[in-house]
């Protein structure tokens, strides 16, 4: 399955950049049989490229912020820029996901966009809905979600 497939990897990124690693590999990124990210015969992007691109996008902006799940099947990375801008990736990723998990955003400045990797959408802007300073995201398992 490709969606469980990007919320491994996006887990997996978000749990290497917290350990004391110097590298994480993902093999074979080449478009190939064995490849997740590419489809073999169009060489489009698939369900796991796109923690790729949500982790390049918080890796540009510079600092790694705290964040935290009080979820175990819930993989969070927050990063912020100089400007203080920050961006957040989610994934809800683990052996006994039964339910859609709310995801709780605090101290946020009104104008963060929301995207949805899932079995319907590929990294797809998504409606936000901000209530003082906190969005309540609900996601089904599996799903990688992108706030910036």
């Amino acid at each position: 399955n490709a969606l469980k497939g990007a919320a491994f990897t996006a887990a997996t990124m978000v749990t290497g950049q917290n350990l004391p690693i110097d590298m994480l590999m993902y093999y074979d990124f080449r478009p190939c049989a064995f490849c997740g990210p590419f489809n073999f015969y169009t060489m489009r992007p698939q369900k796991p490229y796109y923690p790729f691109l949500m982790f390049s996008s918080l890796y540009q902006m510079g600092t790694q912020v705290s964040v935290s799940s009080d979820d175990d099947a819930v993989y969070a990375l927050g990063a912020a820029d100089k400007d203080g801008k920050t961006a957040l990736l989610v994934s809800y990723y683990g052996p006994h996901l039964e339910k859609p998990v709310t995801v709780s955003v605090s101290g946020l400045a009104g104008d963060e966009k929301l995207w949805l990797l899932d079995e319907k959408n590929d990294m797809a802007q998504t409606a936000l809905e901000i209530r003082d300073g906190t969005a309540v995201i609900t996601v089904d398992p599996y799903t990688v979600i992108f706030l910036k």
